[in-house]
């Protein structure tokens, strides 16, 4: 324990912290900024985000600007260090504007339930925001950044950039890499780009993705040097700009438990616009779909609680110290202030580890293996597919 712990260096007198403060009132029309700075690179000679201003998640590392995590818990950590998704965005231009409020603890999906007060929908006036990245996605579509960060488990990038009509991105797993990031649970980590065009994520994406050879979630990841140039691809024949591709459409997921029928006319429409842009467009039938949710659950809340406990996991990557030391262990001396539906999921969690051995081990397999559909579709043997509809 007397060994000096791991901190990614940080070029203060290149990347400076200016202006950091709270934000007033005034400024801060929908309660969507958790902290204000300004942090750009001193040496900056272009750069994909060259120009670009960006706000943070707040659980994603900035050193010598709080992390408040969304949550009463403490009220005056200060990161000894920058993710690598705050470097890599300085580094190629951008601007960091600040930290963006999300939902307490990131358990809820909705805006109502931040540390710091309610973030309303961008658009009406006492309706949710999404989240749990919700100032993220209020402060791109108010226009007051470029672009946000986003971090994503179980669709806290993508509800709130859908409810705020942006651009919400959750990448393939382990491609943008979390280190200095807080983590719910480590196989089910994902930070993402939020932004109001798909072109504008598309090039957000090449900026932060790519291994940083620390957090092992990222291992597989290209190089960032060698990435798919994500931007290029978008440029697509004006006639029929889709044409050769194939997609597939998920019968289950338009049939999922209390799915609103406004949201299965959205899909319906949007399958047709593939369809009029050129796209094949396949049905499949792919049964495990349903399932989704309960092997979320299962990975979710058993792995998550183990890693809460621990205060680590089994993976190799850096870890936030001096963060994890103000919420574990879990105990009475630091739950009292706890968000109500985190105690329910910290009971939860507690009774399934308890009552239920091997349900982390049988939900990660039956993530991992290879879903099939329940025919055969063209767009699978093609490999070239995507889906339509979803969760999780």
């Amino acid at each position: 324990m007397a060994v000096e712990g791991y901190f990614p260096p940080v070029d203060e007198e290149r990347f400076s912290r200016d202006n950091v403060h709270f934000p007033e009132k005034s400024a801060n029309s929908h309660d969507a900024w958790a902290w204000n700075c300004s942090i750009v690179d001193k040496q900056a000679k272009g750069g994909k985000l060259h120009r670009k201003t960006f706000a943070l998640k707040d659980n994603v590392a900035v050193k010598d600007v709080p992390l408040l995590l969304g949550t009463n818990l403490f009220k005056d950590y200060v990161p000894n260090c920058d993710a690598t998704v705050t470097n890599r965005i300085l580094e190629t231009g951008g601007q960091i504007l600040g930290k963006a409020v999300y939902e307490n603890m990131c358990h809820s999906a909705t805006s109502h339930s931040s540390g710091t007060g309610i973030v309303e929908s961008p658009f009406a006036k006492g309706y949710s925001a999404g989240g749990s990245s919700s100032g993220s996605g209020v402060l791109v579509a108010l226009g007051e950044v470029d672009g946000a960060v986003g971090a994503d488990q179980g669709g806290s990038t993508r509800v709130p950039a859908a409810n705020c009509g942006m651009v919400g991105l959750k990448p393939t797993f382990g491609l943008v890499p979390y280190t200095g990031s807080g983590s719910n649970e480590p196989t089910n980590d994902h930070l993402g780009p939020i932004t109001r065009t798909v072109l504008d994520n598309a090039i957000f994406l090449e900026a932060i993705a790519g291994i940083d050879n620390i957090d092992d979630r990222s291992f597989p990841a290209p190089h960032p040097s060698r990435l798919p140039a994500y931007s290029s691809i978008l440029n697509l024949p004006e006639d029929q700009p889709l044409a050769g591709k194939c997609f597939a459409d998920i019968k289950e997921s338009l049939s999922a438990p209390a799915l609103g029928s406004r949201v299965v006319k959205t899909s319906q429409v949007a399958v047709a616009k593939y369809v009029e842009l050129g796209a094949t467009v396949d049905e499949v039938s792919m049964t495990t779909h349903s399932k989704g949710a309960a092997i979320w659950t299962g990975v979710s809340k058993v792995g998550g609680f183990l890693a809460k406990i621990s205060g680590s996991f089994g993976g190799r990557g850096h870890q936030i110290l001096g963060l994890k030391s103000l919420l574990y262990p879990i105990g009475q001396h630091n739950q009292d202030e706890t968000y109500a539906p985190t105690k329910n999921i910290y009971l939860n969690e507690l009774y399934a580890v308890e009552k239920f051995q091997l349900l982390l081990a049988k939900g990660s397999i039956t993530r991992i293996r290879t879903f099939k559909p329940k025919r055969s579709s063209s767009c699978f043997a093609n490999r070239d597919a995507g889906g339509t509809g979803g969760s999780g």
